[in-house]
């Protein structure tokens, strides 16, 4: 972990190899850490917008953050989280980001409203795509979450 910090630091510049690993290694940070890097990252990503390549990573960070924000109930970062996911999805090319962002937006509304949460619609709608791996992921985060067991979908 150390080398991954001191290589990271070292780089003024972050291309897709660094975002790719600061994004892979993401939970292995403290939240600190995360909290003081993350504006810096966000304007690192948006630099290449129009990369899908680039996209993709971002979405990957971005659902990364997301998750680990609600893991460690600092449900502030997530508001702008969402929006950035939400933006960053806009295109039909990256339905499955849309996809996080409906089941993440819904269980952020059922954990600031104290309303039930639904997520068996989107989690449907990944089964229907055939993204069984992450039918199966959001049934890990839902049950963590709220400690809720709807393996039968």
């Amino acid at each position: 972990m150390n080398k991954v910090l001191e290589y990271l630091a070292q780089v003024e510049d972050w291309g897709y190899f660094e975002l790719a690993m600061y994004t892979n290694c993401l939970g292995l940070f403290g939240s600190e850490f995360r909290n003081f890097n993350y504006h810096d990252v966000v304007a690192q990503f948006r630099k290449f917008k129009s990369s899908s390549k680039h996209t993709l990573a971002f979405i990957k960070f971005l659902i990364n953050s997301i998750l680990l924000s609600f893991e460690e109930k600092n449900y502030d970062e997530v508001v702008d989280l969402l929006a950035y996911l939400y933006d960053a999805t806009s295109d039909s090319d990256y339905i499955k980001g849309r996809l996080y962002w409906r089941f993440f937006s819904r269980l952020y509304q059922s954990i600031t409203g104290n309303f039930e949460f639904d997520g068996s619609i989107t989690i449907e709608t990944f089964k229907l795509l055939g993204y069984i791996d992450e039918v199966e992921n959001l049934l890990e985060i839902e049950h963590a979450l709220l400690g809720e067991d709807k393996t039968g979908l």
